[in-house]
């Protein structure tokens, strides 16, 4: 018999994006959820005519009137030019990580972990609360280093005969993922800075407050779909040419050398970046005394924490 390695991670993914999948709108009616079927990647843009032809196909029954809001941007031209300016920006961005393994920090909730004040992550980093600096609290670190290994085996990319890696220096240690299935690890997990033998370590940490232009800005995760930036127009209304958009403070960028990386809320970024084009500015909170690969870590593990999913 012929036996088939089957890939658990991908399996998953599969799983998920099944999950997440609605039943089709009925014809005429505005989908209710945003749909996800055509990506934008490096050197992978779905050719204009489909994507005017979709935000047409979108338009019945749509909150905002589409012709209403086509001519706002400026008519075809200008959100083809928006659009191809769109996707320059994710020149490089293959190497990013997929969208899964993105942070997911919701304020929507009545709680909401961001916010126009920072919202819960901001006041746990001014309380100190999350561990995001060393020294690191060393409570349950075995069991954090097993399960971290345990995943990687289950991944394929851990044999019995590598050498094991440094939990101090693995940023799953820190930051482990999956703390959305284990209520009691996320829970520690969001008061660990207070039980790291430092009273001033995490305060290196910070998050500001700061209006950014869309067209100074790039993705940090590998992909967009624009099926879901022109839902959001449809939805919640474009961005007026040059204007800001969206109002609260609710996503997160990081400082990158006079231009910003997004690492949460790349949807409602390109969604002004579509309408409103590079000159459109967006309200963020900014993320300092980390490096990008450390903030997607330190983010993902904490929107886990707080009990949210990451998407595909």
């Amino acid at each position: 018999m012929t036996s088939i390695k089957i890939d658990k991670q991908r399996l998953l993914e599969s799983v998920q994006r099944i999950l997440e999948e609605k039943p089709p709108a009925e014809s005429g009616a505005f989908p209710p959820q945003a749909p996800k079927n055509m990506p934008l990647k490096d050197g992978e843009a779905p050719p204009f005519e489909q994507v005017i032809a979709k935000f047409r196909e979108l338009a019945p029954g749509a909150p905002n009137d589409m012709e209403k809001q086509l001519a706002q941007i400026g008519g075809e031209a200008v959100l083809k030019k928006n659009y191809e300016l769109l996707a320059k920006q994710f020149a490089g961005a293959a190497g990013n990580p997929d969208r899964i393994m993105m942070p997911v920090v919701d304020p929507d909730k009545a709680d909401a972990d961001i916010g126009d004040d920072g919202g819960d992550l901001g006041r746990r980093m001014k309380k100190g609360e999350l561990d995001l600096k060393p020294p690191y609290a060393k409570e349950s670190i075995h069991r954090i280093a097993k399960r971290v290994v345990e995943t990687l085996h289950q991944r394929g990319l851990l044999r019995e005969q590598d050498p094991e890696a440094e939990p101090s220096t693995n940023l799953d240690t820190v930051f482990p993922q999956g703390l959305d299935k284990d209520k009691d690890a996320g829970e520690k997990f969001l008061t660990k800075g207070t039980r790291d033998g430092s009273s001033t370590d995490d305060s290196a940490v910070t998050l500001t407050k700061r209006t950014i232009p869309v067209g100074k800005s790039k993705p940090s995760q590998k992909q967009i779909y624009i099926d879901k930036s022109l839902w959001n127009i449809l939805k919640f209304t474009g961005t007026q040419p040059g204007k800001t958009a969206h109002g609260d403070a609710n996503m997160i960028a990081i400082a990158d050398g006079g231009e910003y990386i997004i690492l949460d809320g790349h949807h409602r970024w390109s969604s002004a970046f579509l309408s409103g084009g590079p000159a459109a500015t967006i309200n963020v909170q900014v993320i300092d005394g980390l490096n990008v690969e450390e903030a997607i870590a330190a983010l993902r593990a904490y929107g886990n924490a707080r009990g949210n999913i990451q998407k595909a």
